[in-house]
C-alpha cells in the first residue's frame, strides 16, 4: 500500500534542501518545504514560511507528515534551532528523519562547525529517530562563491595542499531522496559522503582551468589573510571563525581521508565528478574547451 503522508523539509529553498525537496515531488511523494524566510523562486511544491522552529509553530506543517528531512542554517543560534527541530518532530510523531551533518572527522577534531553537529547528532540520537545522518565533506557549490576569481584566472583559499572529497550537493540530496522515499527499516545509518576523488584546491584549479580553456591558479592564503579577505566581503565574524578553522585543519591535518562515495543501496549511480558539477553550472562556469 502506497503511503501519500507527506514529507516535510528544512530549509527547502537551500542547496540541499531544494534539491531533495525536487528529487521527492518528481517521485509523486508529497512535499511540504519549511523555510524561514520567504522563498526567492517559485516551486512546485508548497512552502511554509516559518520563522520560529519550535514545538507550537511548527505542529500544524508537520502534522500528518510520515518522514522529514532537517538541517540548520549556518547561523549564531544553529545548536537552539536544531533542537527545536527535534523537539517538534517528536512531538508530532515523526520517526523517519534524515538529518544534514558535516564530516565525521570534522566532529572527532572538534572543530567549531564540528562540535556545533556533533551536539546536535547527539540530541537527535536522544531522541531515537530512525532514518540517517548524513556525513558529507565539502561542497562543489563552495566554488560558486568564488566565480568571479575564477573567471579571472584565480581561485584563492588556505588549504594548502590538504585534499577533500569535494561532493556534489545534488548527489547529497539524492541519498537523502533515496532514504525518504522507502519505507523506513527502523534503524539509524549513519553515512559518510564524499564525491568519487579527493582533490585539493591546486588540483581543482587546474580542473577548472581545463574547463575553462585558459590557466587558473590556486593562491594559497594563510588562514589569517583568508579571515582578513572574508571580513572585508562582509562575511559575519561567525562564519569567518568556521571557514578559517576548517582550511587550517584542511592544511595541516593528519587524518587520511579516503573517498566514500554513497554506495548503489543509496545512489542508484555514480557520484559526479567535477567537471558533471561544472557542466551542471555552466552558465557561472562556461566550458570553452572539449569536455
Amino acid at each position: 500500500m502506497v503511503d501519500h503522508r507527506p514529507v516535510a523539509v528544512f530549509g527547502a529553498t537551500g542547496q540541499v534542501g531544494r534539491a531533495v525537496a525536487d528529487g521527492l515531488h518528481a517521485a509523486g511523494v508529497p512535499v511540504r518545504g519549511i523555510v524561514r524566510g520567504q522563498p526567492q523562486r517559485a516551486t512546485l511544491w508548497p512552502v511554509y514560511p516559518v520563522q520560529r522552529w519550535d514545538t507550537d509553530t511548527l505542529a500544524p506543517v508537520l502534522s500528518g507528515c510520515r518522514a522529514a528531512f532537517c538541517m540548520v542554517p549556518l547561523v549564531p543560534q544553529a545548536e537552539d534551532l536544531g533542537r527545536a527541530q527535534h523537539r517538534a518532530l517528536a512531538a508530532a510523531g515523526v520517526e523517519h528523519v534524515v538529518r544534514l551533518s558535516v564530516l565525521r572527522e570534522v566532529i572527532q577534531a572538534q572543530l567549531r562547525l564540528g562540535q556545533l553537529h556533533g551536539a546536535l547528532d547527539e540530541d537527535f540520537r536522544r531522541h531515537g529517530f530512525a532514518g540517517a545522518i548524513l556525513h558529507p565533506d565539502s561542497f562543489m557549490q563552495n566554488l560558486l562563491g568564488s566565480a568571479a576569481s575564477i573567471r579571472a584566472g584565480v581561485l584563492q583559499d588556505a588549504t594548502g595542499d590538504g585534499a577533500m572529497g569535494w561532493i556534489d550537493a545534488a548527489d547529497i540530496a539524492a541519498v537523502a531522496s533515496s532514504l525518504l522515499k522507502r519505507d523506513c527499516d527502523g534503524q539509524l545509518h549513519a553515512l559518510n559522503l564524499t564525491g568519487p576523488e579527493m582533490l585539493t584546491h591546486r588540483d581543482v584549479a587546474t580542473r577548472l582551468g581545463q574547463w575553462l580553456g585558459r590557466p587558473v591558479t590556486y593562491q594559497d592564503l594563510s588562514p589569517a589573510a583568508l579571515g582578513d579577505q572574508l571580513r572585508r566581503y562582509g562575511v559575519p565574524v561567525f562564519l569567518v571563525d568556521i571557514f578559517c578553522e576548517l582550511a587550517a585543519w584542511t592544511r595541516s591535518t593528519d587524518v587520511t581521508r579516503l573517498p566514500t562515495p554513497p554506495t548503489p543501496q543509496w545512489l542508484a549511480r555514480a557520484p559526479h565528478r567535477l567537471e558533471q558539477f561544472l557542466a551542471a553550472h555552466n552558465n557561472v562556469f562556461p566550458a570553452t574547451a572539449p569536455g
